[in-house]
């Protein structure tokens, strides 16, 4: 056939696999965390409330979310043909956090006065704003100096840090104890 380039699964590298296993879990966390944002924002739970309990919409509505979503999943569809090439693929992974980071500010920005902070936003922001600097470091590090092939491992590592560190400080958010309707119920 015509996919004599592509490698089988069982002569990849470690490190490739390494990189592919990064990549599908944070798929899952970026995905996971977009559905529930949405179900949060645009359903009966809401994620702010006025101090009088109206419903505070997302700035820019679901139009803004829609266009961030479908540019992160943009970035994911595009890293996934950097595995093989650590300097890209976190280059891309900068890009990504970098982009998230700016829509966590600008959806900051909807809160008014009285209302609830958005928690799991607020968290997002935190681990994404650590992880870039990290991994600009690390990245920085290996440009520098070509030799260093293990800044690019400990980017590696930056990256599933900060999934693990996601799921930790946003399990209520991800897996809430009680069904959504009947949370807005109560």
């Amino acid at each position: 056939g015509t996919y004599g380039h592509v490698t089988p699964l069982s002569k990849l590298p470690p490190e490739d696999i390494a990189f592919g296993f990064v990549l599908i879990v944070n798929i899952v966390r970026f995905y996971h965390g977009n559905v529930r944002h949405l179900d949060a924002a645009y359903q009966r739970e809401g994620i702010s409330r006025t101090a009088s309990g109206r419903h505070v919409e997302p700035r820019g509505g679901l139009g803004a979310d829609f266009f961030i979503v479908f540019t992160q999943s943009l970035l994911f569809s595009l890293a996934s043909f950097y595995i093989s090439s650590p300097s890209e693929f976190i280059s891309l992974f900068i890009v990504l956090l970098g982009f998230d980071i700016l829509w966590a500010v600008y959806s900051e920005q909807t809160l008014e006065a009285g209302a609830q902070p958005a928690s799991p936003q607020r968290s997002w922001l935190l681990n994404n704003l650590v992880a870039v600097a990290a991994l600009g470091a690390f990245y920085v590090v290996h440009h520098s100096h070509p030799d260093r092939a293990w800044a690019l491992d400990a980017g590696l590592a930056v990256l599933a840090i900060t999934t693990v560190a996601d799921f930790a400080l946003s399990w209520g958010f991800y897996f809430p104890s009680t069904p959504t309707g009947e949370q807005a119920e109560a």
